[in-house]
C-alpha cells in the first residue's frame, strides 16, 4: 500500500490563501485574525494551519495535488508582484490571462462551491425524480424521495474544471487596483472571489446576475489588508482610476461596502490582520445579518413547452446577488434603464435586494 504524501494531507489551503496569508498576519507569521459569520465569534489569533482546510478535499490521487502545486507556484509570484509593485497586468498579456485563470481556478476550488453543486444535484435531481415517480405512480418511491440526498462526486475536481474553461469569459473586464488609506483594513474569506452585479432588475429579463459573461458583472478579490483587485464591465461601470488603473480609498465608507461583498460571499469565516481595524466592518455585519446571509435559493417550476409543442416543467434556480457598489468610486458609464435618470449609483443597501 502507498502512504499518502504530506502535501495531499496538506489539505485545501489554497494558492490564493498561500499566498496573502503573511499580509493578513496578526501576532505573528503563523497566525490571522477570524470572525465567524454564524456563531459572530472573533477570535484575534487563529492558527493559519486549520484555516481553509480539508483532508482530501480534491482527491486522494497525488497527481492532482502535485499538478495545483505548479498552477500555485506561479500564482503567488503574480499576487505578490501586484502588492508589491503595484502592477496590473496588461490587457491580453500573459499575466493578464493568469490572473483570469487564477481567478476562476480559486471560485472553482472552495467549499463554497462544492456544496452549490451538491444543493443544485440535489434539488434538480430529487425534482426530476419526483416527476417521474408522480407519472408512474410510485408512491412507494416518493414516500423515501425526502430522505434521500443526492451529491456530485468528484465535485470540486468538476468545478474546477468547468471554471478554468470558462476563464476567457473575464477577458473583457477591466482591471483596477484599490489602494485601501483609510483607517478601516480590507478582509478576505474562506470564499475571497466576490461577484456581485449592481445593474437594476429592470434590466433584465432575469434581474441583475453574476454569470461569468452577465452585463453589469463586479469581480472583487482581496489581496491584503491594504490591496484590492477589482475587475468591471466597462460597458456599463465607469472605474475612477488614475492613468495606472489605481484607486486610492481615503474614507472609510468606501472599504465597508467592498468587505460587505466578501461577508455575502463568505462560506463560514472572515479573515483580517486585527479585529481592531475592521470595527466598522463587522459592526456593519451584525446589523444586517438576515440580509447578508439569506437562505440558499430554491428551485422554481415553471409550465413550458417543448419544441414539440409538449407541455413540459421548467425548472430553475435564480442565485443570490450581493450587488456591491460605491457612490464616488464607480459609477454607470452609461444610464442602467429607463428606470434610472441619474448616472450616480446608489448605496450597496439600496441595491442589497438584487438576485443573481
Amino acid at each position: 500500500m502507498l502512504a499518502c504524501p504530506t502535501n495531499l494531507k496538506r489539505k485545501i489551503i489554497t494558492s490564493y490563501h498561500e499566498a496573502i496569508w503573511c499580509t493578513f498576519c496578526s501576532a505573528s507569521d503563523k497566525q490571522v485574525g477570524l470572525f465567524n459569520m454564524k456563531s459572530g465569534l472573533t477570535v484575534e489569533t487563529a492558527p493559519i494551519k486549520s484555516q481553509c482546510s480539508r483532508d482530501y478535499f480534491y482527491s486522494k490521487n497525488p497527481i492532482f495535488e502535485n499538478e495545483f502545486t505548479k498552477i500555485e507556484g506561479q500564482q503567488k509570484q503574480l499576487f505578490a508582484r501586484i502588492i508589491e509593485q503595484q502592477y496590473i497586468p496588461p490587457l491580453n498579456s500573459r499575466d493578464h490571462h493568469d490572473l483570469l485563470a487564477c481567478i476562476m481556478f480559486q471560485i472553482g476550488r472552495t467549499v463554497t462551491t462544492a456544496a452549490h453543486q451538491d444543493d443544485m444535484a440535489n434539488q434538480f435531481g430529487k425534482a426530476i425524480l419526483r416527476k417521474h415517480f408522480e407519472r408512474d405512480g410510485r408512491n412507494d418511491m416518493l414516500a423515501y424521495l425526502d430522505r434521500v440526498n443526492i451529491s456530485v462526486p468528484n465535485g470540486v475536481l468538476d468545478a474546477i474544471q468547468q471554471h478554468l474553461t470558462m476563464y476567457p469569459l473575464l477577458g473583457d473586464l477591466e482591471v483596477a487596483l484599490f489602494l485601501n488609506e483609510s483607517n478601516e483594513d480590507f478582509v478576505t474569506s474562506d470564499h475571497p472571489v466576490a461577484l456581485c452585479n449592481s445593474l437594476p432588475p429592470a434590466t433584465s429579463p432575469h434581474g441583475a446576475n453574476v454569470g461569468f459573461a452577465s452585463r453589469g458583472l463586479l469581480v472583487l478579490l482581496p489581496l491584503s489588508p491594504r490591496v484590492l483587485l477589482l475587475l468591471s464591465d466597462r460597458e456599463v461601470y465607469k472605474v475612477a482610476t488614475d492613468e495606472n488603473g489605481i484607486v486610492k480609498l481615503a474614507k472609510a465608507r468606501d472599504v465597508i461596502e467592498l468587505n460587505i461583498a466578501q461577508c455575502f460571499n463568505a462560506h463560514e469565516n472572515l479573515y483580517f490582520a486585527s479585529a481592531a481595524k475592521v470595527p466598522a466592518t463587522l459592526s456593519t455585519y451584525r446589523k444586517r445579518r438576515e440580509q447578508l446571509r439569506p437562505a440558499p435559493p430554491a428551485l422554481s417550476e415553471t409550465p413550458a413547452l417543448t419544441r414539440e409543442g409538449k407541455r413540459a416543467i421548467l425548472l430553475h434556480c435564480q442565485p443570490l446577488n450581493g450587488g456591491w457598489c460605491s457612490r464616488e468610486r464607480l459609477r454607470f458609464a452609461t444610464p442602467p434603464g429607463p428606470e434610472s435618470t441619474s448616472k450616480e449609483m446608489p448605496s450597496f443597501a439600496t441595491h442589497f435586494g438584487l438576485r443573481w
